[in-house]
């Protein structure tokens, strides 16, 4: 298996394929933590789905790293279902989750209701 062009050679060095015939979504995959998180699983051996509003920079990792995508708003729950039913019927199967898609709101957290920032703001 060659390395992900995401990741470093020390990233990559001594890959076992510990993750292979795993099925997994990661949020946020366009970019920071969820992007690196994804082409890691993927370098070792999971099939990864991968989840982020911006389609350009989603699409973008997929092709680097092998993976399937979705443009997704994971503020919008309708959105979020119909790519996960998609996901899992082209995975034949999901067995996790990474969550790394970050949601941006204003105040303070002790200060925002649960509920803020679903359906009104863009996940990051």
């Amino acid at each position: 298996m060659s390395a992900s062009p995401l990741a470093s050679p020390a990233q990559t060095k001594g890959h076992t394929a510990r993750l292979a015939g795993r099925k997994i979504i990661v949020t946020g995959a366009g970019s920071g933590i969820g992007r690196t998180t994804a082409a890691l699983f993927a370098a070792e051996g999971a099939k990864v789905t991968l989840f982020d509003w911006n389609a350009e920079a989603v699409r973008k990792v997929a092709e680097e790293i092998g993976a399937g995508f979705s443009s997704v708003d994971i503020t919008n729950e309708p959105e979020v279902s119909r790519a996960v039913q998609r996901a899992a019927s082209e995975m034949d199967g999901i067995d996790g989750l990474i969550n790394a898609a970050g949601v941006m709101s204003k105040g303070l957290a002790t200060e925002v209701p649960a509920t803020n920032g679903v359906g009104s703001s863009k996940s990051i």
